[in-house]
């Protein structure tokens, strides 16, 4: 004799609130958004590139912003040399101007 298995349905009212929660464990941008890169301020990417090169704010500059929604490109200039940045996902990137 086979066990018999009782299947409840999920109501429709349900699968919208399933499936938010697991977009939200899965970390998916539209669910719970990191931040948009476009809100950070000068002083704020002035900070993140101090820190990308190990130094203080008073050895960098940053200016020419091209702020998208996920992504922030900019210039800075750190010990002489100018370096073209951008921030994505909150990660600083640089490399030197011209290559």
């Amino acid at each position: 004799m086979t066990p018999s298995i009782s299947r409840k349905r999920f109501s429709f009212a349900v699968w919208p609130a399933l499936c938010v929660a697991v977009l939200a464990v899965q970390g998916c941008d539209v669910v719970a958004p990191i931040g948009s890169n476009a809100v950070l301020s000068d002083q704020v990417i002035a900070e993140k590139t101090a820190n990308y090169f190990s130094s203080t704010e008073a050895h960098v500059q940053v200016f020419g912003f091209d702020r998208q929604r996920e992504s922030t490109r900019y210039q800075a200039s750190f010990q002489g040399n100018k370096y073209n940045c951008s921030i994505y996902m909150n990660q600083v990137r640089c490399d030197p101007a011209g290559q």
